[in-house]
């Protein structure tokens, strides 16, 4: 069986900034108090902004996977695959993005496994206990084999 491991989190941010009154800032039409962190509505939770006597600045920035943030260049593992959040440009817009960087195997219990080591699967209903892993690109395929005395049906 072949898994495909794939995480799509790609976000592009931006903020219209207008001129305020003293003492707050203006960004997208939403009104912020100088010295308050918030994020704008519309945009990612992981984008947090600072009013500084008037100005917006970045406070903290990452990627948003499943309503979390992870910050740019930390790891963090979902599904047993491995995930980097990048930051890049696409002129001048950030891009922020979860990167691949290594895939495991999952066993029966979803504890994650190194390819190549032996551990219980569960497949089309069924409990194998002598199973392998190996990972091909961004693919994972498990396979079975039979302890004496045992006999898979496939």
């Amino acid at each position: 069986m072949k898994m495909l491991a794939v995480l799509v989190c790609l976000s592009v941010f931006w903020v219209v900034i207008n001129a305020a009154p003293s003492g707050s800032c203006i960004a997208n039409g939403y009104r912020f108090q100088d010295g308050s962190i918030f994020t704008v509505p519309g945009n990612s939770q992981c984008m947090k902004h600072k009013c500084d006597n008037g100005y917006i600045r970045r406070a903290s920035e990452g990627c948003e996977v499943d309503g979390q943030c992870h910050d740019v260049g930390n790891t963090f593992i979902k599904d047993c695959v491995i995930y980097t959040c990048e930051k890049s440009y696409k002129g001048s817009f950030s891009v922020y993005t979860s990167s691949v960087t290594r895939i495991l195997c999952q066993d029966i219990n979803g504890v994650c496994r190194r390819p190549g080591t032996t551990f219980k699967y569960s497949a089309h209903g069924r409990i194998y206990n002598n199973c392998k892993c190996s990972v091909q690109g961004s693919y994972r395929s498990y396979s079975c084999t039979p302890e004496p005395g045992e006999y898979y049906w496939h």
